[in-house]
């Protein structure tokens, strides 16, 4: 099984750092643990049932939601993920580089 890409790693740990903060929580494990299950899983079924992995050849799950990390904190920190994963993708359609509907 193919890995995620080097720089998804960094951008994956700086937004369950800023989880962490958000949440109060002492140990970055916990805060691990918590955001793969209250975020990350979410979106990777989001992800499975709209089969994106069509319009983002060669991209893991975790690539796709670093990306959106990324997106989300430069473009609209204050949404939640899933209005957030939608407008990134609209975004990312409006600007040609995918097709989300085919």
């Amino acid at each position: 099984m193919a890995r995620p890409k080097p720089d998804s790693y960094a951008a994956l740990l700086d937004v369950i750092q800023r989880y962490q903060a958000e949440q109060g929580l002492d140990e970055l494990p916990r805060a691990a643990r918590r955001w793969f299950e209250e975020v990350f899983r979410p979106l990777w079924a989001h992800h499975s049932r709209r089969q994106l992995t069509a319009a983002f050849p060669g991209k893991r799950p975790a690539d796709l939601i670093a990306r959106l990390a990324v997106w989300r904190a430069a473009e609209a920190p204050d949404l939640d993920w899933h209005t957030a994963l939608e407008q990134f993708l609209a975004a990312q359609e409006a600007d040609g580089s995918v097709n989300v509907n085919s």
